[in-house]
């Protein structure tokens, strides 16, 4: 990534993502454990204990010892399985934040790059060449689902609306939008098919 276009992605991605993220982190969606303020806390002792050799087991122990020592082995899962909750969404906002900088990151209208090609072509009276380089030119659209990225339909919904918002600077409606994602279902108890992950599909194609 050039220093440019990795300056505009701290511009407009890495640091809305602080804000958006840190405005995540304290809505009221886990009110009794208030895991979203804990999560950073969470974070910060994972890398601490990474850097100084510890295992995995240990740090997830001292940082219950220190942070919720009155935790049963089943209140431990249902927390962590909650930080997990929380990791998707927030993979979700940062989709959705990368697809509401798109067109400014890579200058999408500024370029025109078809158009500029074919402005070259007449300028230089290359059509014939530039003929016989698009009988040998094809296109073969694949569509490619990871199991892990099959958001239900509810989701993608969310991830629309939020896209928009971000996109309009609208810091209300972002938050309404991350309430609603964070009181919605990703787990699906169907497999989903091949149509109906092309379906779906089509929200990025539309």
């Amino acid at each position: 990534m050039s220093d440019s276009l990795s300056n505009k992605f701290e511009e407009l991605i890495g640091l809305n993502y602080q804000l958006y993220n840190g405005l995540f982190l304290t809505l009221p969606l886990d009110a009794i454990e208030k895991t979203g303020l804990l999560l950073p806390l969470l974070d910060a002792a994972c890398q601490q204990g990474l850097i100084d050799g510890k295992n995995p087991d240990a740090i997830i122990e001292e940082f219950f010892e220190l942070h919720k020592p009155h935790f049963s082995a089943q209140d431990k899962n249902n927390f962590l399985f909650r930080v997990i909750q929380y990791v998707e969404r927030q993979v979700v906002l940062v989709d959705a934040l990368e697809d509401a900088a798109y067109k400014k990151m890579h200058q999408v209208d500024k370029l025109k790059i078809l158009q500029s090609v074919v402005e070259k072509v007449e300028a230089e009276d290359l059509g014939e060449k530039f003929s016989e380089v698009l009988k040998k030119f094809g296109i073969r659209v694949t569509l490619t689902a990871h199991p892990t990225q099959f958001y239900p339909g509810t989701v993608l919904s969310i991830i629309n609306d939020l896209t928009r918002a971000i996109a309009r600077n609208d810091i209300s409606e972002v938050r309404n939008l991350l309430q609603q994602l964070g009181n919605t279902p990703f787990s699906r108890k169907k497999k989903p098919s091949p149509y109906d992950e092309a379906i779906l599909l089509s929200w990025y194609l539309g």
